[in-house]
């Protein structure tokens, strides 16, 4: 397994829109004014500034395009109101002869890797799975055990499924179904990280591969709020192919701090060995191989001390008993203030259509933005 990560700078985010029989001094005073759209509709090119996508948003004003535990809306975190933020844009650029249009975006896409600046907020984030314990070795990770932490450290996560990538075979599905629903009554929220995890540009047909995941979760939940957001395997993804998952009704999740336990499920090190290894990866960048700092690698204890959020990637195939209980005990004894909370409150949080984290490991480049 391998990531395929951008070493280019964070992208500044642009606010788009279409003109309305704006004269052209209007127009160059809102491009230097906004950076704001100054064509038309047909008349904008992708690549020009942003990437067009067909898709409309999927957070539409005033409602959650999220999945919630149960189907529950949850309610809009108090430093947020997605109907405010697109009145604001509205009214910016009416001001300048202009109008917003949700349909083109800020920064490419609809996509995030944390939850926004001056948020001390965390969501713990879980790919793979549902993953069953095996039969030959129980002790092996699989996604009750991560339950089961949840539940010990009273915190949220969300759990992002590829129901056909881990010990698969058509007999599992009731048994990982099973799972899925106790993820979700335990309060935890539940996304897409496709049916067979790979890699979405190379995927033939990515909408039908979501499909799939929709298809299969809605069997399982008897019909639960349907899934709007994928992370990509691998986080390899690219333009046309984070287009074609917007257009799907997804949104492109990735993520700011990487755990790497992957590299360390088939180890012989001693189980508490590899929490520490991966704990101290996670708070301060070093490789779980080498035990040394690892180039380009984010730090959770800088994102603490600065009052800042953060997306954490980990795997259930990959977990071991104990990492989110110490992880949790970490962060409190830096700032007890953070709270944890699923990837839809992360994103919805925010306070824009795409949250790109400056320090993120996985961060918008410019070949996916649309800008290279």
């Amino acid at each position: 397994m391998s990531l395929r990560l951008s070493a280019r700078p964070p992208l500044v985010l642009l606010h788009v829109c279409v003109a309305l029989a704006m004269t052209s001094a209007a127009v160059a005073r809102a491009l230097a004014q906004s950076a704001c759209w100054g064509g038309t509709m047909s008349s904008w090119a992708p690549g020009n500034n942003c990437v067009a996508t067909s898709y409309a948003p999927p957070c539409p004003p005033g409602t959650w395009a999220s999945q919630p535990p149960l189907g529950h809306t949850p309610p809009p975190n108090g430093d947020f109101d997605l109907e405010s933020m697109l009145a604001e844009r509205e009214a910016q650029c009416a001001s300048w002869g202009g109008t917003w249009h949700n349909r083109v975006c800020d920064a490419g896409l609809n996509s995030f890797n944390w939850c926004g600046a001056g948020r001390k907020v965390i969501a713990l984030t879980f790919d793979d799975g549902p993953v069953l314990p095996a039969s030959w070795d129980p002790s092996r990770p699989h996604t009750s055990a991560v339950l089961a932490d949840l539940a010990a450290a009273g915190v949220r996560a969300t759990f992002l499924i590829s129901p056909a990538a881990i010990g698969f075979s058509p007999e599992t599905l009731p048994e990982k179904c099973a799972v899925l629903q106790d993820t979700l009554a335990a309060g935890h929220e539940v996304q897409s990280h496709t049916w067979l995890h790979g890699e979405i540009p190379s995927t033939p047909d990515i909408a039908a591969e979501l499909q799939t995941v929709q298809d299969w979760f809605a069997t399982c939940t008897g019909g639960a709020t349907p899934l709007s957001m994928v992370r990509p395997p691998y986080g390899v993804i690219d333009v046309p192919s984070a287009h074609a998952c917007n257009d799907a009704g997804h949104i492109v999740a990735t993520w700011s701090h990487n755990s790497d336990d992957w590299k360390l499920a088939w180890s012989s090190l001693p189980v508490s060995d590899k929490i520490t290894r991966i704990i101290n990866r996670i708070m301060h960048g070093t490789d779980v191989d080498t035990q040394q700092p690892l180039p380009g690698a984010s730090k959770l204890a800088d994102t603490l001390a600065a009052g800042d959020s953060a997306t954490v990637l980990f795997h259930d195939q990959a977990y071991w008993p104990g990492i989110v209980p110490q992880l949790v005990a970490a962060i409190h004894a830096v700032d007890p203030a953070y709270e944890f909370v699923t990837a839809s409150e992360c994103f919805h949080g925010c306070f824009d259509l795409v949250c790109n984290a400056p320090h993120g490991e996985l961060h918008c480049s410019d070949a996916f933005c649309g800008w290279g």
